[in-house]
């Protein structure tokens, strides 16, 4: 099975388009009126001029490396460095990569673009191990330098650039989260449960009382509407709404990223409502390299809201933004190319999870329990960061791997996280605590708390919970037996695919 068969099918609708190569830079193909066009860039100097060079004694070029550029660089010769640098990045060289996004952050050599500097930083982690990437990009997000400011994001990034020996990603860690013993949180004691730190979505929405659209996302929109109405050619104002419209969809992103539904389906509405004159502006932004603008225009195709609905150029937008360092893009862009270009789809969902995107982390953890070798280490590692961060699916899948080894301790971290889980609405979290409980899995035995949890989960439609509900129903099990209801809970469990409750129906009830 492959890295991305847990994913949800996104763009499968332009399989049939991506299919045929669209990350070849050289021969590119995309979909427009149903009719695939092709652009070829010719980069091969013809045959005659080979021969003419060899046969004028054309030596051969010396072939620079990345330690050349760093050289050039620490002598302070930075337009020689970006020479040297530019033909390796493109190669994914990945020192060359970070160092090109050093002369950018810095303006040596080159124009200061710290958009241009995150782009460089972001292919460097997704080419190859340089952790002194992580975190430069993660202060990049912390500061909000040519990147929207993340700051959720750049604890992830720099937590995992300390993780690989950067001491000055371990000191802005601890600066950014205010105490040292947060730096590793919960790595001396993976195992155990905490509660999910506050995440970029959660923090804009605290001032609001936990509603869905953030209170002063609301009355800055306004007040820009206000003033485009009374000077139509206030492009302040114009402005302004364009880029809450990408502030928008980034809370809708990071939300995504936590499934939670609700607030995502609050922000859609409000993007209806309030952006339906940004478009223009917003593909303005994109052309100039605007990550977020790019993945904001993803999302508008793949919703249908304001835009067209157009899943090719979903996807093309995320790819795109994607190679511009959004982790959030380069988690659906790997959704989008899962099928017709796997390699790419990998590339891009473990550069996402590097970024600290906790639905890549899930997907990336899941893949390590592929096969016939599971490797649950593997899948704590990447689970981990992602259930700390709040999203549910993680949180369940951790417990599982927990209670796996079959341990006091392993039962008790899995119910933790299970709760925190079942809490959220996790109907497979809700499923599992209450097996917990009937079975005494991490604490005592509880029949009538096993019933509660097992129902919630059943009456919210999980084929599992229903015949475990009908089951102990039908056994008298944490209250009376009650035949007729076990039956029902039975047969659409039944119905859902659940084997064993055919079984128990074709036995009949149990004697009293």
């Amino acid at each position: 099975m492959g890295l991305l068969a847990h994913a949800r099918p996104f763009a499968e609708r332009a399989s049939a388009c991506w299919g045929r190569g669209f990350s070849d830079l050289r021969y590119r193909h995309w979909c427009a009126g149903g009719v695939s066009r092709r652009v070829h860039a010719l980069a091969v100097p013809t045959l005659g001029l080979v021969l003419l060079l060899n046969l004028c004694g054309t030596m051969p070029a010396f072939a620079a490396t990345a330690q050349d550029g760093l050289a050039a660089y620490k002598a302070g010769r930075y337009a020689r460095a970006v020479k040297i640098l530019q033909p390796l990045a493109r190669k994914d060289d990945a020192q060359a990569q970070y160092l090109l996004g050093v002369l950018r952050e810095r303006g040596q050599g080159v124009p200061r673009d710290h958009a241009r500097a995150a782009y460089w930083y972001a292919r460097a982690i997704t080419s190859g191990e340089v952790p002194a990437a992580y975190w430069r990009l993660g202060l990049l997000y912390r500061d909000g330098r040519g990147v929207a400011r993340d700051l959720e994001r750049a604890g992830n990034l720099l937590d995992t650039a300390a993780a690989r020996g950067s001491k000055e990603g371990a000191r802005d860690l601890r600066a950014l989260r205010g105490t040292e013993g947060q730096l590793r949180a919960g790595a001396a004691k993976p195992a155990a449960a905490s509660a999910p730190r506050q995440t970029p979505a959660h923090a804009a929405t605290a001032e609001a009382g936990g509603a869905n659209v953030p209170q002063e996302m609301g009355t800055r929109v306004a007040k820009f509407q206000a003033a485009v109405r009374d000077a139509p050619r206030d492009e302040a104002a114009r402005q302004g709404l364009a880029d809450a419209a990408v502030t928008t969809a980034e809370l809708a992103l990071a939300a995504e990223a936590l499934e939670e539904a609700e607030r995502v389906a609050a922000l859609r509405e409000f993007t209806v409502a309030q952006f339906g004159e940004t478009p223009w502006r917003l593909g303005q932004m994109a052309k100039r390299g605007n990550a977020a603008a790019q993945a904001t225009l993803g999302l508008w195709h793949d919703w249908g809201v304001v835009v067209a609905r157009d899943a090719v150029l979903a996807c093309q937008a995320f790819v795109e933004a994607a190679a511009l360092g959004h982790a959030a893009a380069q988690y659906r862009a790997a959704l989008c190319l899962t099928g017709a270009q796997p390699e790419d789809a990998r590339r891009w969902l473990l550069a996402a999870a590097r970024a600290g995107h906790a639905g890549a982390q899930e997907l990336a953890a899941r893949a390590c329990l592929e096969g016939k070798e599971r490797d649950l280490e593997c899948a704590r590692r990447w689970l981990e960061p992602a259930a700390r961060a709040g999203r549910p699916g993680a949180m369940v899948l951790l417990g599982w791997t927990l209670s796996a080894g079959g341990d006091e301790r392993g039962a008790k971290d899995a119910l933790r996280w299970y709760a925190l889980a079942a809490n959220r609405g996790n109907l497979v979290a809700q499923n599992n605590l209450g097996e917990c409980y009937e079975r005494g899995k991490g604490i005592e035995t509880d029949p009538a708390k096993a019933i509660s949890w097992y129902r919630r989960a059943a009456e919210a439609g999980l084929a599992a919970a229903q015949y475990n509900l009908g089951r102990m129903l039908r056994a008298g099990e944490g209250g009376p037996r009650d035949p007729q209801a076990a039956r029902e809970w039975l047969i659409r469990a039944a119905e859902g695919g659940v084997a064993q409750a055919r079984h128990l129906l074709a036995e009949g009830s149990p004697p009293p």
